[in-house]
């Protein structure tokens, strides 16, 4: 929002893209902001997808879903397969100038996947471990048959038995985008 660089940014910035994610094993957004320095993580019962930076939690970190405030930690966070997003850009520290009111601890920011111009791309994947644990997704994107039109789409869907009794999990997930490029000035954007 500032128009500065990450290295620019006078605070502790750390991005972690698609690509590391998957080539770390990241399953979640908790395991991916567990393995960031400085962020502690847990999927809790009646809290899940709880984060910590700095000695602050709940209402003092802003989540973000592609730079828009969502809420509240405590009340807003579900338990996020990675599948569907671009990166998660952590902001430790002070963060109320860039995400707005309650931010003493820092900022979590989800960006999905975007659109892009060009040919459709299309991706599918499968993953099986142990617990039973099962992870599934496919994506789609490009530029479709109206002038200026692009669109992303991804869905997943994971589940697990869990590795004790009594934990087992099922999560899915479909996210979308439409790029509406109307003149060379003016675009309209939508996410779902």
């Amino acid at each position: 929002r500032l128009g500065l660089s990450s290295r620019e940014t006078p605070a502790s910035v750390e991005v972690i893209d698609q690509a590391t994610m998957r080539q770390r094993g990241l399953r979640s957004v908790t395991e991916a902001a567990a393995g960031m320095v400085g962020v502690i993580a847990g999927d809790h019962p009646a809290e899940p997808a709880a984060f910590s930076m700095r000695g602050f939690t709940n209402s003092q970190i802003n989540i973000l879903y592609n730079g828009i405030k969502i809420g509240p930690q405590n009340m807003t966070s579900r338990v996020m397969d990675t599948a569907t997003l671009e990166r998660i850009e952590v902001l430790k520290g002070p963060a109320s100038l860039i995400s707005g009111e309650g931010a003493a601890g820092g900022a979590i920011n989800f960006v999905s996947r975007k659109p892009h111009r060009g040919p459709v791309e299309n991706e599918a994947w499968i993953s099986y471990g142990s617990n039973n644990t099962l992870r599934s997704g496919f994506g789609s994107g490009g530029s479709t048959a109206k002038e200026g039109l692009d669109y992303r789409f991804d869905v997943s869907r994971a589940s697990s038995d869990g590795f004790i009794n009594d934990t087992a999990s099922r999560n899915a997930q479909i996210s979308g985008a439409l790029n509406f490029q109307a003149t060379a000035s003016f675009k309209l954007f939508g996410a779902i």
